[in-house]
């Protein structure tokens, strides 16, 4: 068995003044919000150069302790509530420097079907590698949930595989310490005994690093995956060796101390269909197609309906402007979905909300008044279905540049 190669002193790499700042940029670009201080990323920028020498000198002098993380619960689409922890700003800026300096080691050595937080991939690259599998014949899929597995990923376990392949123990502390950092709950403190926190910005490469056995368990006795951060799909030709896959998964996942949710875990076939990262693709009549989650498209109205509320508070120019970074942000995602109908649909309805809010009313004649023309034109607002149209017109147009495969 070829042995694997450690890495020493790894630690003067995240003490970089280069380093840190660039890991500031990375903190800004994501614009999220304040920790349990207060401190905002642009009130952080303002104090940059003072700043990161503090957190050097306090790194160097390991004098340096994370800000217990402030935890905001999330609405699920089944009703629960998931934990979002938002760590301070100079925590983010920290855990940034050591995930750039982590990733290239592990990233080398992680599957080709993992696609979750990864350089080069996304959830368009997983979709693509499921809904080739399907079209190779493996028409049986497990969707696999593993429970509540970023409030119970165990933390020794954890850190012996990082220390795999890190020999730097500063490194290894820093790690300990993210993991261990209080959590803010209301008005209390909690010491967390297991899990990472989900909003942290090393979370998803522990996540990675943790799951890689179970990635080589499935590659090496050949059952067929796709895996985004905690996501899993099984594929096989068979429901037997489907099953067969779920029993291997579940007895790797209870060595790394974690468990499939029963409840939610479920072998179906491609004719039933299966939902993996907001999509539905399901065969009808001999066609593969790809449909949006109706909970999706449920989550898009309530989020909509949120928007456009008659109460929000904010003036005509601001509800339209946050409206459309939102339709943009969701149609970019979903544009690649068979559902035209569905979001001319959706467009007209969007359409009767601005209306309504313009008039402070719900039943009104605006339209009259604010014909579509108005509303896309001028206004400017975003077309669900028009980002569909132009990607489908680009697509074809690539398709028929492609050379041709004749002899």
């Amino acid at each position: 068995m070829e042995k694997r190669r450690k890495f020493h002193s790894l630690m003067g790499q995240v003490l970089e003044l280069r380093r840190l700042r660039a890991a500031y940029a990375e903190v800004r670009a994501n614009h999220g919000a304040a920790g349990v201080d207060g401190v905002s990323v642009e009130e952080f920028g303002e104090r940059l150069e003072e700043n990161l020498v503090q957190l050097t000198s306090e790194l160097r002098a390991r004098t340096y302790r994370p800000l217990p993380v402030k935890r905001v619960l999330i609405p699920k689409p089944d009703g629960g509530q998931r934990p979002l922890g938002i760590p301070a700003v100079r925590d983010r800026v920290v855990q940034q420097a050591v995930f750039g300096v982590l990733e290239p080691i592990f990233e080398a050595d992680f599957s080709p079907h993992s696609h979750g937080f990864r350089p080069g991939r996304s959830c368009f690259s997983g979709l693509r590698e499921l809904y080739g599998q399907i079209r190779a014949g493996h028409l049986y899929i497990v969707d696999v949930d593993i429970e509540r597995f970023f409030d119970t990923l165990a933390h020794e376990p954890l850190i012996d595989a990082v220390a795999e392949k890190v020999a730097d123990g500063s490194v290894l502390g820093l790690i300990r310490l993210f993991l261990e950092a209080l959590i803010q709950e209301g008005y209390r403190l909690v010491r967390p005994k297991a899990g990472t926190p989900q909003g942290g910005v090393i979370s998803p490469l522990l996540a990675n690093i943790y799951l890689a056995k179970l990635d080589r368990v499935l590659e090496t006795e050949g059952v067929s995956f796709v895996r985004y951060a905690d996501d899993v799909r099984l594929l096989s030709r068979t429901s037997a060796g489907a099953r067969k896959g779920l029993k291997r998964t579940e007895e790797v996942l209870l060595e790394l101390g974690l468990r499939v949710n029963r409840n939610k875990t479920r072998l179906v076939s491609i004719h039933q269909g299966v939902d993996f990262l907001g999509y539905r693709l399901i065969a009808i009549k001999g066609h593969l197609n790809a449909y949006i989650n109706p909970k999706v498209l449920e989550r898009f109205r309530d989020e909509v309906r949120r928007i456009t509320r008659r109460t929000a508070g904010v003036s005509f120019p601001a509800m339209v402007d946050r409206l459309n970074k939102y339709l943009r942000g969701w149609g970019e995602y979903f544009k690649r979905a068979q559902v035209s109908g569905v979001l001319d649909r959706l467009d007209q309805w969007v359409a009767r909300r601005v209306r309504a809010y313009r008039a402070k009313r719900w039943r009104n004649t605006y339209w009259r008044r604010y014909p579509d023309q108005y509303l896309y034109g001028k206004l400017g607002l975003v077309r669900l279905y028009a980002l569909r149209r132009d990607f489908h017109r680009e697509f074809t147009a690539r398709q028929r540049r492609q050379p041709s495969c004749r002899a």
